[in-house]
């Protein structure tokens, strides 16, 4: 497995983590910066990536604030994937606590 897979990996679980400690749902300014802080030297587009590849594996789900932010909000079985409790090929398995 490259690197760059293993990032994407770990993003995606990150973005599902985000979401969790957020409430369920948090747009996609508020993810980005999530990810930044995470050590994360990404750009928007990328984190709209993150959550588009998550959104097609529906593990979030999208709608738009005024049409053009894009709000993500955690699905059941996104919340399963996040608390490692399914797994989904492409995002990183939590460590056990």
């Amino acid at each position: 497995m490259s690197f760059e897979t293993l990032l994407q990996e770990d993003r995606r679980l990150a973005v599902l983590r985000l979401l969790v400690e957020a409430g369920g749902s948090a747009n996609e300014s508020v993810l980005h910066a999530g990810l930044r802080a995470l050590g994360n030297r990404i750009g928007r587009e990328d984190t709209r990536r993150i959550v588009e590849w998550l959104k097609e594996r529906r593990l979030v789900e999208i709608s738009f604030f005024k049409e053009t932010i894009l709000v993500a909000g955690l699905t059941e079985r996104g919340l399963d994937v996040a608390n490692g409790d399914a797994t989904v090929d492409g995002v990183k398995r939590p460590s056990p606590v």
